[in-house]
Formats: structure tokens, sequence, C-alpha cells
């Protein structure tokens, strides 16, 4: 049996390939595209209630975060309800109410109006704005409340090479907060199996400097 390509199969079969091909580079792009949205609308400002503010389930719905995000955000706007957490700027703005002001203030953000002082205009994962006063008395109160989030885990896939040999590292690490993290990555495929495990704490020099 002859198993020789003739020229009409390999066109074929080069055409199959440049199919695939193009198929896998569209979703590759279209994942990063839902990514990069998904990503720009949880940078917006979001306007959130009292009772958004005190239950996990309406704020981490509402700021598409993780549970460790969302419980990160809770605590801080607690604190700033009880006068705990320092208040970084203060600005004036015209509402007929607090939440009409709470709206304002987010719009305006997410505008990039550059009247408003830098801090609330810093890039962060996520912004929260919610009314403070509790009362209809003036001038209202309205929180801005920014954080940078982290990821529960991470996959990562990648190719590599070592002494002539090739091989897939395949690595999952699992993050505890924004500043701490452990991992393992196994080799797979190539001549000798291995495996690493690390730990990953951010710090603000080296250990040597200590």
């Amino acid at each position: 049996m002859n198993n020789v390509l003739t020229p009409r199969g390999k066109i074929m079969l080069s055409l199959v390939a440049v199919c695939i091909v193009g198929l896998l580079v569209g979703a590759v792009a279209y994942h990063f595209h839902r990514a990069d949205l998904a990503e720009q609308k949880a940078s917006q400002a979001h306007v959130i209630s009292q009772q958004q503010a005190e239950s996990l389930a309406l704020l981490q719905k509402e700021l598409q975060t993780n549970r460790g995000n969302t419980e990160a955000m809770m605590q801080l706007m607690a604190r700033a309800q009880q006068g705990n957490a320092p208040v970084v700027n203060h600005f004036t703005v015209t509402a007929p109410n607090t939440q009409a002001a709470a709206e304002q203030v987010a719009q305006r953000i997410n505008d990039r109006d550059p009247k408003l002082p830098p801090e609330a205009l810093e890039k962060t994962d996520t912004t929260a704005v919610k009314p403070m006063t509790k009362t209809a008395d003036q001038p209202y109160d309205v929180g801005v409340f920014k954080q940078n989030n982290y990821r529960g885990w991470e996959e990562r896939i990648g190719y590599g090479r070592h002494g002539g040999d090739s091989y897939i590292p395949i690595e999952l690490q699992r993050n505890f907060s924004k500043d701490e993290a452990a991992s393992i990555e196994y080799h797979a495929g190539g001549r000798e199996k291995g495996y690493e495990l690390k730990y990953t704490k951010m710090t603000d020099k080296p250990f040597i400097l200590f």
C-alpha cells in the first residue's frame, strides 16, 4: 500500500493544518478579548448599597471578584463605616441625596474626570463607591474604596528545554493573598520526569538585606 501523499493530498493536508491553526489563534484571541472586557468591566466604579456591603453573596455578585477579594473589600468598608479607616482625601459634589451623590462620584471616576483627586482616579482592579451617611442630613458622606485583587488559583503551561531534553512544565499555584502563594510545577514529556515546589512571598527588599 502506497502511503506517499499525492500533490493534491499535500495541499489538502496543508489547508487542514492552516484551518486548525487559524481556529486555535481565533480561540486564543477571543479568550483574551473576553478577559480584557471582563477586566475593564471589573475596574469600573461600582455603587454599593448598605445591603450589598453587609452581604458577601450580593457584594461578590456586584464586584465579580473571588471570595477572598470580596471579604477584604467588606472589611475595608466596615472599618470605614466605624471610623477606623483613614480618610485619604475630601471633595465636594452637589446632589439631591446620598445615593445620587454616590452615583455621581462613580460616573465621574469612570469618565476619568480630571477635577477629582488623583486618589479617586487611581487605577486599581476594583473601585467601590458607597454612601456612608445613614441619615438625610447634609453634607452627604460618600466613600471611595480601591483594591487590587488577586486570583485564588493560577494555572500555567509552557515549553522547557534542558541538556538537550525537551519537556512541558505544568504549574498550579494557590494564592493565599496578593503577597503570598505556594505552587507545584511538574515537568512532563521529557526523558526524565521532575517537579518543583515553590513558596512565594512578596517583600520590599531581598532577604539578604534584612
